[in-house]
């Protein structure tokens, strides 16, 4: 028996709506020998925190006021990101993608760096569709169109241009400005699940979040079912518990503030 059949026969149960007895961090913390062989893909999902993280870290800097708890697990603790962001040359991790600390060097202001964060979302759905394990080429397509239907919708919704406001990738920009008074904004053949997605954005943001995160997993779910112990599992199965941790993370107020970052880009 491989040592992917191994590990996906031990995982425990995951659904969207049982209990969470442990967090991410925790639970790859107690498990760190049988996840050490995916520690580089592993690696790749902990990088959705790390920008999340910066997003905060550059709140805090910007306003001088808290901004809340870091998002964990992550690659850097606080004061190791607070070097960063003050020289991410010479304090980038040990196998930091190029694209972070290119997005850092690139806007070196703070303030800049914060306006321009949706870009840094963008490089990294696309560093992921780049990947050479067809399972995060996939998640990175996936993950990148649902973030920019969400911000085009709330974009016309609030009667704002999506020219020059909508960041994603350039040809599903294009495709939804083109069919911007479609109801499935053109991505219907790109993702059959965009309707869903279209329906729930009468909720209020912090339902709407859940409810987009909820469509995210299921989704993943159905991922590489043909091969139910390939590594694709394993690595959807952290995606699984990622998106469950970072819903516990959000209550009504963060959720809100998520979506009109995405927003104002």
């Amino acid at each position: 028996m491989s040592y992917n059949n191994f590990v996906v026969g031990w995982l425990p149960e995951i659904s969207w709506d049982s209990p969470q007895p442990e967090t991410m961090a925790d639970f790859l913390e107690a498990n760190s020998n049988i996840f050490e062989p995916y520690s580089e893909g592993i690696t790749k999902i902990l990088l959705h925190n790390e920008i999340m993280n910066a997003e905060l870290l550059l709140s805090e800097r910007i306003s001088g006021n808290p901004a809340g708890d870091f998002f964990t697990p992550s690659i850097m603790t606080r004061p190791e990101f607070e070097r960063f962001l003050d020289n991410p040359v010479i304090f980038q991790p040990d196998h930091f993608p190029q694209f972070m600390t290119d997005f850092f060097e690139e806007f070196k202001e703070d303030s800049d760096r914060y306006s321009n964060i949706e870009e840094l979302y963008v490089r990294y759905f696309a560093y992921l569709h780049a990947d050479e394990i067809p399972f995060f080429r996939y998640y990175g397509r996936i993950a990148g169109i649902f973030r920019t239907a969400i911000a085009a919708y709330r974009l016309i919704k609030l009667s704002l241009p999506l020219e020059g406001n909508l960041k994603g990738d350039p040809d599903i920009v294009k495709t939804i400005i083109e069919n911007r008074t479609s109801p499935d904004l053109g991505l219907k053949s790109e993702i059959y699940e965009i309707t869903e997605i279209i329906d729930m954005f009468n909720l209020e943001p912090a339902e709407l979040e859940k409810r987009f995160d909820r469509v995210h997993f299921d989704l993943l779910g159905n991922v590489g079912q043909e091969s139910p112990f390939g590594e694709h599992i394993i690595y959807n199965y952290l995606i699984g518990l990622f998106v469950k941790d970072r819903w516990n993370y959000l209550n009504e107020e963060k959720g809100r503030k998520f979506l009109d970052d995405i927003i104002k880009g």
